[in-house]
């Protein structure tokens, strides 16, 4: 085989590759567009003697019941139902997201940067 064939048949291999991987990525992408992921699942606010608070319910389950607000000292409400829906919104991206493996973490970082009232 010549050098010029071999530089052609390296060539058509790495397009052939590069093709495949676009393909599978495209795949992918439509896959997790189409199926949805984790459907059943959804915040709910309820008020608290002390304000606000929130559930995420799973399978019409509740999965985590959240009377207080997360990752911060003391057993404080929130303040409002849209400050309890905005940190519950949060968790449930990291549920559908897979983050923190079982049960997601919030950090006082992510309560400050939604500005809660602490």
């Amino acid at each position: 085989m010549s050098l010029n064939q071999q530089i052609h048949l390296m060539q058509t291999i790495k397009k052939n590759w590069v093709y495949a991987l676009l393909g599978f990525a495209i795949l992918l992408f439509i896959v997790r567009k189409v199926i949805p992921q984790n459907e059943n699942i959804q915040v709910k606010t309820f008020q608290t003697t002390s304000g606000w608070g929130y559930d995420i319910i799973k399978d019409d389950k509740i999965y985590i019941h959240q009377e207080i607000i997360p990752a911060v000292e003391g057993f404080k409400s929130f303040s409002s139902k849209k400050e309890a829906e905005k940190v519950g919104n949060l968790v449930l991206q990291k549920i559908k997201n897979k983050e923190g493996g079982g049960l997601p973490q919030v950090t006082v970082e992510e309560i400050d940067s939604l500005q809660i009232k602490k």
